[in-house]
């Protein structure tokens, strides 16, 4: 069993959409249009006017294009937003939060700490796995405050669901970072690979993710079967408890990390992004290793490393 249909909500009318588009969109249009086997007919004061099964596509010579037809929704959030105006403001679909619909969920740890990798986990279950990890807690890594909690609750996900894991150490960030100039996009491209990855392994082709940034942000860095799946984004998505389930598998793998980088250079590394107890490890760390070595520990792109290197 699969779960029943995703419950979602839009937030414009499904069967009408309208906006201006500039001469260059409306040429990449006509472009799209015909790539995708749309019919195109004559009709006055339009300068494009096209037909496929379900939805029908005008842009009149003011500019202003109107989508009509029950499948309005996702031609706007498939086709004419991700394709041609490159702006991705439509579509922010959720799931019901008793929604047993087998799906991908994936989050991120690491992306404010100073020390230690990134993480991106990503967690499918459906049916009754997800009220197994209901029934035993699983919930936003956030709220759960201890090491040993999220290290219990990660062998309980993986007993009820398959998971993938992404860990990009300290060094990999920051040779990624120098190059992409850019955390969103260091993120995506581990959101994506731990999509991938799970795609192939379940078939899966629902992924609900917790929004860090454009949606095309995202689906930019995904590959050939990501680029096929429903991509759902949406703020605070750990509430979702698949998503949720992803952000432990994340926490567990950067808690592992940061123990190993402790025991191996003999300093406790403090979590988060900009404190006393940061700068204290940040000091006893350079004077024991020198500034070279900071890049295998800490993302140095941080304003905690300005003024030490």
């Amino acid at each position: 069993m699969e779960g029943r249909p995703v419950t979602e909500k839009r937030s414009i009318n499904t069967y009408a959409h309208t906006k201006p588009l500039s001469p260059g969109e409306t040429e990449k249009l006509k472009t799209v249009l015909a790539e995708k086997n749309f019919i195109f007919s004559p009709k006055p004061y339009t300068l494009v006017n096209a037909r496929n099964e379900g939805v029908s596509v005008s842009v009149y010579n003011s500019g202003k294009i109107v989508v009509q037809g029950k499948k309005t929704a996702d031609f706007v959030e498939f086709v004419l937003e991700p394709l041609v105006t490159k702006e991705l403001s439509f579509g922010v679909s959720f799931l019901d939060d008793n929604d047993r619909a087998k799906r991908i969920g994936s989050d991120e740890s690491g992306k404010g700490d100073f020390f230690g990798p990134l993480v991106v986990g990503s967690v499918c279950a459906y049916g009754e796995e997800i009220t197994e990890m209901e029934k035993t807690g699983v919930r936003d890594s956030k709220k759960i405050n201890s090491d040993a909690r999220i290290y219990a609750l990660e062998r309980i996900i993986a007993e009820h669901s398959i998971a993938e894991t992404v860990s990009i150490s300290p060094k990999r960030f920051n040779q990624m970072y120098a190059n992409m100039k850019n955390m969103n996009k260091v993120l995506a491209w581990a959101h994506a690979c731990a999509i991938e990855n799970l795609i192939k392994k379940t078939g899966c082709m629902l992924v609900v993710v917790d929004k860090f940034a454009p949606k095309l942000t995202l689906l930019q860095m995904l590959k050939e079967h990501g680029q096929k799946a429903r991509i759902i984004q949406r703020t605070k998505a750990e509430s979702d408890i698949v998503v949720a389930a992803a952000s432990i598998c994340a926490r567990a793998a950067y808690l592992k990390e940061m123990k190993r980088l402790s025991d191996k250079y003999g300093i406790t590394f403090p979590k988060g992004g900009g404190s006393d107890k940061i700068t204290d490890a940040l000091e006893a760390f350079l004077s024991k290793y020198g500034k070279s070595e900071l890049e295998n520990v800490a993302k140095i792109n941080f304003k905690t490393a300005e003024g030490f290197l």
